[in-house]
């Protein structure tokens, strides 16, 4: 848990920049943080909804309202974070292979197509580092060692 959390801290540090490369750990560990946050909402939601049924409804309609209008804030929260904290480090992920950001976006609409997408985008992200340098610059095993030390 220790090392998820150094992963998440470090990944904030870089905010939302799609410029350098990102190793598998720091995609890892902030994918399945994220995924447990947006896990943790849904979950919250769907106590909440269960709850309120077991309190007891006279108007079953108010808590099918409510459970949408939380649903839908829930699911806008998935989005959020999807799009402001795993977006950028997905690109940077794929930078770490050589492969330019816009392979992503081709990615997700692979997915949305045929479904071939994410596996494709599973697959580069699963692929170890381009050795050395490349056009979006050096490899992260050795930057991130230096900002672990320091902190």
């Amino acid at each position: 848990m220790n090392e998820m959390m150094e992963w998440v801290r470090y990944s904030n540090s870089i905010g939302f920049s799609f410029e350098g490369r990102a190793r598998r750990r720091e995609y890892w560990w902030n994918t399945l943080y994220w995924q447990l946050i947006i896990c943790a909402i849904s979950f919250a939601v769907q106590a909440l909804f269960l709850a309120l049924r077991l309190v007891g409804a006279e108007d079953s309609s108010v808590y099918a309202i409510l459970y949408s209008v939380l649903s839908c804030v829930a699911s806008i929260a998935g989005f959020v974070i999807s799009i402001w904290k795993l977006l950028p480090i997905t690109v940077r992920r794929f930078h770490d292979r050589g492969l330019s950001g816009w392979i992503y976006l081709a990615c997700v609409v692979g997915s949305c197509c045929c479904g071939i997408g994410s596996i494709v985008g599973l697959v580069l992200c699963c692929l170890d580092s381009q050795p050395g340098t490349n056009q979006y610059g050096p490899n992260p095993k050795e930057a991130v060692i230096n900002f672990f030390k320091l902190a």
